[in-house]
C-alpha cells in the first residue's frame, strides 16, 4: 500500500474546508457602467423634481 501523496494530492483543498477567497473592498467603480447610470438616473430625476416643485410657488405642506 502507498501511502505517499502526490504534489496535486496535497495542493487539493479538502471538500469539508473550502479554500478562502480574498473579499476586495466594495467600489461602485467597479460596477458595469449601466448599473452605475440606473443607480443615478433616479437620484438625479428626484432632485429635478424637488427643483421644479420649489419653483412652483406651491407650500408643499
Amino acid at each position: 500500500m502507498n501511502t505517499t501523496l502526490t504534489p496535486h494530492q496535497i495542493d487539493a483543498p479538502h471538500p469539508h474546508h473550502p479554500v478562502a477567497k480574498p473579499t476586495q473592498p466594495f467600489s461602485v467603480l467597479a460596477w458595469p457602467a449601466w448599473r452605475r447610470v440606473l443607480m443615478v438616473v433616479p437620484i438625479v430625476l428626484l432632485l429635478w423634481l424637488a427643483v421644479w416643485w420649489a419653483n412652483m410657488g406651491v407650500s408643499p405642506w
